[in-house]
């Protein structure tokens, strides 16, 4: 009787702590839903990663950041990780959100990003520029593309260490690069089939995306500044 006591007891405390340890996990951010499509209205955000070494740019490895919603604690939160070298393209419910640092596993905010290169962790202040951002308004069935995040890894001789710079590239030309990369790898076969099947039902939306790009790259002003 005793046993069976201590065995309900243990099952009791492990579902408790299976339950704690899901309701924490949201606290950081839910992954994007990543087979929604246009046709649900959902909207969908491009990401993509640059990491450059003092030997050159890396493939291995990555970052993680947050896309937050307004409304407090009923935000909508998402974690993007993307990879290095990649643009990724992201499901997100329509509304308005900021980048944001990654949270921790109880939902608070993160001081540093951390970034993973050639299987390594390092961890650097979160750049200030990408939280000054203006906010974004993702809506239904568009692609927003942010840019490229791009991490540079700086050799300083004299103190022997090396500094990592973060920053969000979203010119015209990052925004519009990271949409064609899709659009390469999508027509190549080089990702795998699900991811190639989802981005193929934002094609559409993808094209719009870079025609929109290509207006907003041919705006001129219509009178020039005074000297």
């Amino acid at each position: 009787m005793m046993q069976r006591m201590k065995k309900s007891g243990l099952a009791l405390q492990a579902a408790a702590l299976a339950a704690a340890f899901a309701l924490t996990a949201g606290c950081r951010g839910s992954s994007p839903v990543f087979d929604e499509g246009p046709e649900h209205r959902y909207a969908a955000v491009v990401l993509g990663t640059r990491i450059i070494l003092p030997t050159g740019e890396t493939n291995i490895g990555g970052i993680t950041l947050n896309l937050e919603g307004d409304g407090g604690r009923e935000a909508s939160r998402y974690r993007l990780e993307v990879p290095a070298g990649r643009a990724m393209l992201f499901p997100i419910e329509p509304g308005i959100y900021r980048m944001t640092p990654a949270r921790s596993v109880f939902g608070w905010h993160q001081a540093q990003m951390r970034v993973v290169a050639d299987d390594f962790a390092y961890k650097t202040p979160f750049p200030p520029q990408i939280m000054r951002k203006a906010p974004i308004d993702l809506r239904p069935k568009r692609v927003r593309s942010l840019g490229i995040v791009e991490v540079r890894f700086i050799s300083d001789p004299v103190r022997k260490e090396v500094k990592i710079a973060v920053r969000l590239d979203d010119t015209v030309a990052a925004r519009r690069a990271a949409i064609e990369q899709i659009i390469r790898d999508m027509a190549a076969g080089s990702i795998p089939s699900e991811e190639r099947d989802r981005d193929f039902n934002w094609s559409g939306s993808l094209e719009d995306c870079l025609i929109g790009l290509q207006a907003e790259s041919e705006q001129r002003p219509l009178y020039k500044s005074s000297p």
